[in-house]
């Protein structure tokens, strides 16, 4: 179980902690966490992303909770150097973690068709036996 989410900004990496403080402050600061996580969501299955603003606040506050001091200017400079794409993964990470108890969801890993039809047919083979024993 993941309860930190790893974010690199420039050569260097930063472990944000998605604590009770950070939820309070981005809830207060920025927006509700929880519509942030449906947005994520729902946007990423609509090719949306949130606006750059939101992102590099609710970093901005994740890493001051998580004990690293950083000015607005300079974390703007190190997200541009990073790549801002580069951003988007910890930031989503991370609020997946504020509204999950702190921790960091897994990341739901695709089945090919073939691992899909094995696993409806154990599935079923399961199923059938059950009902042949009562």
């Amino acid at each position: 179980m993941k309860t930190r989410v790893d974010l690199k900004l420039g050569d260097e990496a930063y472990h944000l902690v998605p604590g009770p403080r950070a939820l309070m402050r981005i809830a207060k600061e920025v927006g509700d966490p929880v519509q942030m996580a449906v947005g994520l969501s729902l946007g990423s299955e609509l090719g949306k992303t949130p606006p750059l603003a939101t992102v590099v606040e609710v970093l901005g506050i994740a890493l001051a909770e998580s004990d690293y001091d950083f000015g607005k200017e300079d974390l703007w400079r190190l997200i541009h150097e990073t790549g801002v794409t580069e951003v988007f993964e910890p930031f989503a990470a991370f609020i997946g973690a504020l509204v999950n108890k702190g921790v960091v969801p897994e990341p739901e890993v695709e089945q090919t068709p073939a691992e899909s039809r094995r696993a409806r047919r154990a599935k079923n083979s399961r199923a059938r036996k059950g009902k042949a024993k009562t």
